[in-house]
């Protein structure tokens, strides 16, 4: 199940001027095309004729509203790490009003015309009937116009949001460690897939994804490069606190320790960045040994006795290692879950 947090679904947010030309030009057109079959009374006729206009203007411009509404997800009991990001992007009471402004006019619009279908039925000539009709279109704009920046800021809203990433509702594993550590490997090894690409909001960098399956149950897979490698403490506010939204996410941290110092980091750099994520995530995390195949077991052993054996070996190359990793996360997600 995925969170209904895809802001790239909303649809793109007109102006003012451009929903009421949209909405009175197509009730032009529609109604020409609609009742274009009409004969006899006359009069009758062009009662229906300035009816249609009026239906169809207020439908074109109540659907476009009710099509935001419904497409934009709700910020009602947002999971926690959603709400931290999207608190950092965007004034979420702001934008709750804007989606009450607009169902506001949406029911203002629906109510006007009701009142004048009844003005145009109990009107008896044509140019009462055009009358009635030009007093809804004007009354329709300038419900519309009440609301240009309301509109003007959704916009605005949906910039800055269609980019968040987008997760499941899953038991989630997030994969941390200094650059070219192994994590993607696992990534690639636990999943058996390429990963999907996320941009991180407030970063330069970006999130790879997977799915590891366990049956019909399915657990998330977050790698995250050039994220959690670097010291929290020494990031600006905003940056820091989208970083920390991660411990909203993960349920389990896996951390990757290359003793081989291959990765281009010494052990103690690596355990600087193992210390920084224990202080600061509140999420259990699994040290993973990786790379064994380019270590001798006395040097294993070694690291085991520091670790006191809470260390997991495995080398991605040859496939060492894995199912204990595999193992491992269903254990804790029927722990934890």
């Amino acid at each position: 199940m995925s969170y209904n947090m895809n802001f790239k679904k909303i649809p793109r947010i007109m102006t003012s001027q451009e929903l009421i030309d949209m909405a009175f030009s197509r009730s032009i057109k529609e109604t020409k095309k609609k009742l274009s079959y009409l004969k006899g009374n006359r009069l009758n006729n062009a009662r229906k004729i300035e009816q249609k206009k009026l239906e169809i203007a207020s439908k074109e411009s109540r659907q476009y509203l009710d099509t935001i509404l419904k497409k934009t997800p709700s910020f009602t009991s947002l999971p926690d790490f959603y709400y931290e990001l999207i608190s950092l992007t965007i004034d979420i009471d702001k934008t709750r009003k804007a989606l009450g402004a607009l169902k506001w006019a949406s029911e203002r619009i629906g109510s006007l015309e009701g009142y004048y279908r009844g003005k145009i039925k109990a009107s008896q000539t044509k140019e009462e009937f055009k009358k009635k009709r030009r007093e809804f279109f004007g009354r329709l704009a300038s419900v519309l116009r009440q609301i240009d920046g309301e509109l003007e800021y959704l916009q605005v809203m949906k910039g800055k949001l269609k980019n968040l990433p987008i997760f499941k509702e899953e038991f989630t594993v997030v994969i941390a460690g200094a650059p070219n550590a192994g994590k993607s490997s696992l990534l690639k090894a636990i999943t058996g897939a390429s990963p999907k690409i996320e941009g991180y909001p407030f970063t330069t960098q970006k999130l790879l994804l997977g799915y590891m399956l366990d049956g019909v149950r399915e657990y998330q897979i977050v790698d995250t490069p050039g994220l959690l490698d670097r010291n929290i403490e020494e990031m600006n506010p905003v940056e820091r606190q989208a970083i920390l939204a991660l411990g909203n996410l993960a349920d389990i941290i896996i951390f990757v320790y290359d003793p081989s110092e291959t990765c281009g980091f010494s052990k103690s750099s690596q355990f600087d960045i193992l210390e920084n994520i224990q202080k600061n995530f509140n999420s259990n995390v699994l040290v993973m040994l990786s790379k064994a195949d380019l270590l001798e077991k006395d040097e294993i052993n070694e690291i085991v006795k520091f670790f006191h054996d809470k260390i997991y070996i495995c080398s991605v190359k040859d496939n060492y290692g894995i199912d204990k990793i595999k193992e491992y996360i269903i254990t804790e997600a029927k722990r934890i879950i």
